[in-house]
Protein backbone atom coordinates (compact mmCIF):
# COMPACT_ATOMS: atom_id res chain seq x y z
CA UNK A 1 0.00 0.00 0.00
CA UNK A 2 1.53 3.42 -0.34
CA UNK A 3 1.14 5.73 2.21
CA UNK A 4 2.21 9.74 1.88
CA UNK A 5 3.73 10.68 5.24
CA UNK A 6 3.75 14.23 6.50
CA UNK A 7 6.96 15.25 9.01
CA UNK A 8 7.09 18.44 10.85
CA UNK A 9 8.87 20.07 13.59
CA UNK A 10 9.30 23.47 14.67
CA UNK A 11 10.73 23.00 18.76
CA UNK A 12 14.27 21.90 19.36
CA UNK A 13 16.88 21.47 16.24
CA UNK A 14 14.13 21.03 13.96
CA UNK A 15 16.63 19.28 10.81
CA UNK A 16 17.57 16.84 13.42
CA UNK A 17 14.37 16.01 14.62
CA UNK A 18 12.98 15.88 10.72
CA UNK A 19 16.51 13.30 9.81
CA UNK A 20 16.01 11.46 13.31
CA UNK A 21 12.35 10.66 12.46
CA UNK A 22 13.17 9.24 9.01
CA UNK A 23 16.16 6.98 10.25
CA UNK A 24 13.55 5.62 13.03
CA UNK A 25 10.79 5.24 9.80
CA UNK A 26 13.45 3.36 7.92
CA UNK A 27 13.89 1.02 10.84
CA UNK A 28 10.29 -0.68 10.97
CA UNK A 29 9.96 -3.46 9.54
CA UNK A 30 6.87 -3.59 6.85
CA UNK A 31 7.76 0.02 5.69
CA UNK A 32 9.83 0.71 2.85
CA UNK A 33 10.27 4.68 2.26
CA UNK A 34 10.52 5.19 -1.36
CA UNK A 35 11.07 8.72 -1.89
CA UNK A 36 10.60 12.17 -0.12
CA UNK A 37 10.25 15.68 -0.30
CA UNK A 38 12.53 18.86 -0.08
CA UNK A 39 12.24 20.32 2.95
CA UNK A 40 9.79 23.49 3.39
CA UNK A 41 9.79 25.65 6.10
CA UNK A 42 6.18 27.02 6.63
CA UNK A 43 4.27 29.11 9.13
CA UNK A 44 2.29 27.75 11.46
CA UNK A 45 -1.39 27.61 11.21
CA UNK A 46 -4.38 27.61 12.87
CA UNK A 47 -2.63 28.11 16.61
CA UNK A 48 -2.95 30.27 19.44
CA UNK A 49 -0.24 31.45 20.67
CA UNK A 50 2.93 32.60 18.31
CA UNK A 51 5.06 29.79 17.31
CA UNK A 52 8.55 29.23 15.49
CA UNK A 53 8.20 28.14 11.74
CA UNK A 54 8.18 24.36 11.26
CA UNK A 55 10.31 22.30 8.67
CA UNK A 56 7.99 20.38 6.71
CA UNK A 57 8.65 17.59 4.27
CA UNK A 58 6.70 14.38 3.03
CA UNK A 59 7.80 10.72 2.76
CA UNK A 60 6.03 8.09 0.40
CA UNK A 61 6.35 4.47 2.04
CA UNK A 62 5.15 1.26 0.96
CA UNK A 63 3.36 -0.79 4.08
CA UNK A 64 1.98 -4.08 4.67
CA UNK A 65 0.72 -2.34 7.93
CA UNK A 66 -2.89 -1.70 8.23
CA UNK A 67 -4.00 2.20 9.29
CA UNK A 68 -3.71 1.98 12.78
CA UNK A 69 -0.68 -0.68 13.18
CA UNK A 70 1.08 2.57 11.49
CA UNK A 71 -0.53 4.69 13.37
CA UNK A 72 0.82 2.90 16.80
CA UNK A 73 4.48 2.87 15.04
CA UNK A 74 4.24 6.54 14.54
CA UNK A 75 3.48 7.49 17.71
CA UNK A 76 5.83 5.11 19.44
CA UNK A 77 8.42 7.34 17.28
CA UNK A 78 6.93 10.53 17.91
CA UNK A 79 7.27 9.52 22.17
CA UNK A 80 10.83 8.66 21.30
CA UNK A 81 11.87 11.73 19.83
CA UNK A 82 10.75 13.74 22.57
CA UNK A 83 6.41 14.43 21.54
CA UNK A 84 5.02 14.88 24.60
CA UNK A 85 1.38 17.07 23.45
CA UNK A 86 -0.36 15.08 21.11
CA UNK A 87 -3.64 16.54 19.49
CA UNK A 88 -2.41 20.00 20.75
CA UNK A 89 -1.58 23.11 18.38
CA UNK A 90 1.03 23.36 20.62
CA UNK A 91 4.89 23.64 18.88
CA UNK A 92 6.39 20.54 19.06
CA UNK A 93 9.88 18.34 18.38
CA UNK A 94 8.19 16.16 15.51
CA UNK A 95 4.48 15.21 14.12
CA UNK A 96 4.33 12.84 12.08
CA UNK A 97 0.57 12.12 10.32
CA UNK A 98 -0.89 9.92 8.04
CA UNK A 99 -2.16 11.81 4.58
CA UNK A 100 -2.87 9.27 2.57
CA UNK A 101 -3.21 5.32 3.01
CA UNK A 102 -3.68 3.84 -0.41
CA UNK A 103 -7.47 4.81 -1.71
CA UNK A 104 -8.53 4.19 2.12
CA UNK A 105 -11.36 6.27 3.55
CA UNK A 106 -11.48 6.57 7.21
CA UNK A 107 -13.74 8.54 9.98
CA UNK A 108 -12.98 7.56 12.91
CA UNK A 109 -12.54 9.42 16.57
CA UNK A 110 -8.88 8.23 16.57
CA UNK A 111 -8.40 8.35 12.64
CA UNK A 112 -9.13 10.30 9.70
CA UNK A 113 -7.58 9.33 5.97
CA UNK A 114 -7.59 11.00 4.23
CA UNK A 115 -5.87 13.44 6.12
CA UNK A 116 -7.85 16.80 6.62
CA UNK A 117 -4.62 19.02 6.30
CA UNK A 118 -4.28 18.06 3.06
CA UNK A 119 -6.85 20.74 1.78
CA UNK A 120 -6.64 22.73 5.48
CA UNK A 121 -2.66 23.32 5.03
CA UNK A 122 -1.76 25.82 1.56
CA UNK A 123 1.75 23.46 1.62
CA UNK A 124 0.55 20.26 1.81
CA UNK A 125 -0.62 20.22 -1.95
CA UNK A 126 2.77 21.75 -3.10
CA UNK A 127 4.89 18.81 -1.21
CA UNK A 128 2.63 15.70 -2.27
CA UNK A 129 2.59 17.23 -5.71
CA UNK A 130 6.38 16.73 -5.84
CA UNK A 131 6.34 13.62 -4.67
CA UNK A 132 3.30 12.42 -7.28
CA UNK A 133 2.00 14.63 -9.82
CA UNK A 134 -0.46 12.55 -11.27
CA UNK A 135 -1.62 11.53 -7.88
CA UNK A 136 -5.59 11.85 -6.76
CA UNK A 137 -7.05 12.92 -3.65
CA UNK A 138 -8.87 9.60 -2.48
CA UNK A 139 -11.99 10.76 -1.02
CA UNK A 140 -12.46 14.24 -3.64
CA UNK A 141 -11.10 12.40 -6.96
CA UNK A 142 -9.19 16.26 -7.19
CA UNK A 143 -5.66 16.26 -8.70
CA UNK A 144 -3.47 17.16 -6.74
CA UNK A 145 -2.14 19.67 -9.15
CA UNK A 146 -5.52 21.52 -8.80
CA UNK A 147 -5.31 21.77 -4.93
CA UNK A 148 -2.39 23.48 -5.76
CA UNK A 149 -4.17 25.83 -7.70
CA UNK A 150 -6.56 27.18 -5.01
CA UNK A 151 -3.73 28.15 -2.89
CA UNK A 152 -2.16 31.42 -2.58
CA UNK A 153 1.63 30.74 -1.63
CA UNK A 154 3.80 27.82 -2.15
CA UNK A 155 5.94 27.28 0.79
CA UNK A 156 9.82 28.11 1.32
CA UNK A 157 12.00 26.04 0.14
CA UNK A 158 14.40 24.68 2.96
CA UNK A 159 16.97 22.20 1.99
CA UNK A 160 16.96 20.08 -1.33
CA UNK A 161 16.10 16.43 -1.19
CA UNK A 162 19.42 15.61 -2.13
CA UNK A 163 20.54 17.59 0.58
CA UNK A 164 18.52 15.49 2.81
CA UNK A 165 19.96 12.39 1.50
CA UNK A 166 23.02 13.42 1.90
CA UNK A 167 22.53 13.75 5.55
CA UNK A 168 21.06 10.54 5.55
CA UNK A 169 23.95 8.53 4.20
Amino acid sequence: MDVYLLLGSNKGNRLKNITSAIKHLKKVNWLKIQKFSSLYETQPEGVNEIQPDYLNMIVKCKTSLNPYELLEVIESIEKKLGRRNKGKKMSRTIDIDILIFGKTILKTEKLTIPHPQIVERKFVPHLIYELSPDLLHPELKIPINKLIQKMENAPSLYMKKEEIAKILS
